[in-house]
């Protein structure tokens, strides 16, 4: 016979304010939850983990945001695609990180951002315009 103390206890989390998960809040839902059905599944556990902050910046990441799964040890330094070496960052904080550890345009070709080409000497930027001078 199935007894009361046997029962396991279930702890939850208030929700803030006025919230709802028809709000259209998905980054608040997913950090809360680590499931929202609009978010996809990797997103969503990366957003509780990191209790819905940039790792780098330390912001909240909100709806709305452009948000990317960065490696933390970049593939082009040996890292891997398991769950402890990804993280979420906002876009900028991604183009950011990927300028200073060493992997931009490596040979691994897996970052958004890309270096530039040089501009050839005969050529000035005017008010936002290249200008061949």
């Amino acid at each position: 016979m199935y007894e009361h103390r046997e029962t396991e206890i279930r702890r939850y989390v208030k929700v803030k304010g006025n919230a709802s998960p028809y709000d259209g809040n998905l980054v608040y839902w997913s950090s809360r939850m680590g499931t929202h059905p609009e978010m996809p599944t990797e997103i969503s556990k990366l957003l509780k983990k990191q209790k819905g902050k940039c790792t780098h910046c330390g912001h909240f990441l909100r709806d709305g945001d452009l948000m990317e799964i960065d490696h933390i040890t970049p593939k082009s330094l040996g890292g891997n695609n398991s769950y402890n070496n990804l993280q979420l960052l906002h876009r900028h904080c991604h183009d950011e990180k990927t300028a200073n550890d060493g992997s931009l345009g490596n040979k691994s070709d897996c970052n958004s951002v890309k270096p530039e080409p040089p501009i050839p000497d005969n050529y000035i930027w005017v008010k936002d315009m290249l200008v061949m001078t």
